[in-house]
């Protein structure tokens, strides 16, 4: 597993940007941000291109995806959201209006609400199926640094940092993977991650030179 990499080791963005607004509670709001160096449909995608993007996590957020993955950490909650705290028979998921079951002891104390580890790390899929719309995003390996807070706004980044060609056109990418928070750079997660480009040699995948590796042994034609 690779250190946390501090963000002033990259060079600042240069070429594409991707915009994708979203509604929370009927006002638009900009999601996210996709900007960097890695082509559209991995058109000549190759070693050492990037794309970076950019998100700040609500209270609606965290509290859609408790609901929808049945995460009640408390940790990811504030007091005031559970007032009644119904048992897990009584829950009904498609009831956005049905309290979230919590323990009746737990008190917050004002602590501030933390984003869920797993829904940060849906950025890098996220970024990747918005630069190459058909790649299956098929593994990752993860270390929570810190721990992130609601309303903290993020970068998320793909690195990539090596291509392997199949025996068909497809190719797989490897990535290192990457989240700090925007405000002083601090790392929240690290790791790899890896994902199946489809028909990436058609569209001009540079896969690396002298004897590229492949899966199950199989070679380039």
């Amino acid at each position: 597993m690779a250190a946390a990499t501090s963000r002033s080791n990259y060079p600042p963005l240069v070429n594409n940007t991707l915009t994708y607004t979203s509604f929370d509670n009927g006002n638009e709001r900009v999601v996210a941000e996709v900007t960097g160096t890695l082509p559209l449909h991995g058109l000549g995608l190759s070693v050492g291109q990037y794309a970076e993007l950019r998100r700040t996590f609500t209270s609606t957020d965290l509290t859609t995806f408790g609901r929808l993955t049945g995460d009640y950490n408390p940790i990811h909650y504030e007091e005031t959201d559970n007032m009644i705290r119904p048992t897990y028979e009584e829950v009904d998921f498609n009831d956005s209006t049905t309290p979230i079951p919590i323990a009746e002891n737990f008190t917050s104390n004002n602590m501030p609400r933390i984003v869920h580890g797993i829904l940060v790390a849906s950025l890098f899929p996220s970024l990747i199926s918005s630069v190459f719309p058909t790649a299956i995003y098929r593994h990752q390996r993860l270390k929570f640094v810190l721990p992130l807070l609601c309303d903290t706004k993020v970068l998320a980044r793909c690195d990539v940092k090596k291509i392997r060609g199949l025996r068909n056109d497809d190719v797989v990418v490897e990535l290192e993977t990457n989240v700090w928070r925007e405000k002083d750079g601090a790392s929240v997660l690290c790791g790899e991650g890896e994902c199946l480009v489809r028909g990436g040699k058609e569209l001009g995948v540079l896969v690396e030179e002298a004897k590229a590796e492949t899966e199950e042994g199989d070679k380039l034609n």
